[in-house]
Order: C-alpha cells, then sequence, then structure tokens
C-alpha cells in the first residue's frame, strides 16, 4: 500500500506473513515509511484488539499490524482529504463571490493563475480521493479473505476482532463518497470563473 507520491503526506507499508525454521508459529515482518502525518506511534497508541487472543496470539498479532495500520492510514488519509476539498471549496466560493461583485483586475493574468493553481489542487486531491476509495474497497475485502482462510477457535477471534474495524473502514468509506458532489461540481465551478475573468 502506499498513499499517492505528489508532494502532499505520504506514507508506504508493506507486511507480510512467515513461519520461521523449526517453528509452528507464525511470525509477520514488514516495511513502513511515512511523513509525520502517518506517524506509526500515533496511528496505534489509541487501538487495542476488542478481544482476548487466547492461543491465537500470534496469528492474531500478523492480523492486527495487517488491518490495524491500513485501517488508521485510511482513516487519517479520509479525513485529511475531506479538509483539503473543504478549504478548497470555501476559497472557490470567496473568489465566485468577489468576480461577481465586480472586482477583477483588468489585468486578468493574476486571477487566471489563482484559478489555475485551484484546478490543480483540485487534480491532487481527487487522485488522493480515488486512492483511498480504492484502499477502503481493499481493506474489506481482505477482511473476508483473512477469515476465509482460517478455521475453529481463530476464525471466531478474527471475527471479533474484524467486526469493530469492519464498521470504522465502512463508516470512512461513505464519509470519502459523500464528498463526490463536490469533487464532480468544482472543477465546473472553477471554469465558469475563468469565463467570468476573460468577459
Amino acid at each position: 500500500m502506499q498513499t499517492p507520491n505528489d508532494g502532499g503526506p505520504f506514507c508506504s507499508l508493506v507486511i507480510s506473513e512467515y513461519q520461521p525454521n523449526n517453528s509452528k508459529v507464525s511470525s509477520c515482518g514488514g516495511l513502513y515509511i511515512a511523513d509525520k502525518e502517518y506517524d506509526l506511534d500515533e496511528l496505534l497508541q489509541t487501538y487495542s484488539l476488542p478481544v482476548s487472543l487466547g492461543n491465537s496470539d500470534s496469528v492474531c498479532r500478523f492480523h492486527a499490524m495487517s488491518m490495524v495500520l491500513p485501517m488508521k492510514i485510511f482513516r487519517t488519509h479520509t479525513e485529511a482529504t475531506r479538509k483539503q476539498l473543504e478549504d478548497l471549496a470555501k476559497l472557490i466560493t470567496q473568489t465566485e463571490l468577489r468576480i461577481a461583485s465586480g472586482q477583477v483586475d483588468e489585468n486578468t493574468e493574476k486571477d487566471n493563475k489563482s484559478l489555475n493553481s485551484m484546478n490543480l489542487h483540485h487534480m491532487r486531491i481527487h487522485r488522493r480521493w480515488n486512492f483511498e476509495r480504492e484502499l477502503g474497497a481493499s481493506i474489506l475485502q481482505y477482511f473476508d479473505i483473512a477469515v476465509a482462510r482460517e478455521n475453529g477457535k481463530r476464525k471466531d477471534t478474527l471475527k471479533a476482532i474484524i467486526k469493530p474495524m469492519r464498521s470504522q473502514v465502512e463508516r470512512q468509506a461513505r464519509y470519502s463518497l459523500a464528498l463526490k458532489y463536490d469533487m464532480d461540481t468544482i472543477p465546473k465551478r472553477i471554469r465558469n470563473q475563468s469565463k467570468a475573468v476573460s468577459i
């Protein structure tokens, strides 16, 4: 998993399960590279497993890391995307009101540059939005795969661990989808202001 490398907050995660030689117990390892916005300690400091792991501790540690960390990254990412889009929408509204009131310089270059900058910013946000929607779907799919491959008590334990995490991911996915209207309409609003400035 890797966030878009576009100059914004970045993180990259690889986690793998393996079985050490002469061991019946699985283990896991991985690599995590991140900016301060995705600080590992901060992402995981408020999380605790919702059920007792019992004898399935080693298996569940892998599942916890391979599920909890992407879930936390997903939440952090969706909140950041929403904030960026809200800020951009406010800036466009201010620009619309200013232009509608006739406050446009005779030299339109400054306004055109500003509108072009807003358009480029929207494209970056849109790319991140597409990434997070795919990430949310992938996490939910992974939950299903992880449960399907377990059996017996470990399956029940894993289901209990996943249930609250699934709820969180589904909730964040709904929040992300709710941005679709602004994602779709902002480019049109920018084009309309560009035409108004030219006129």
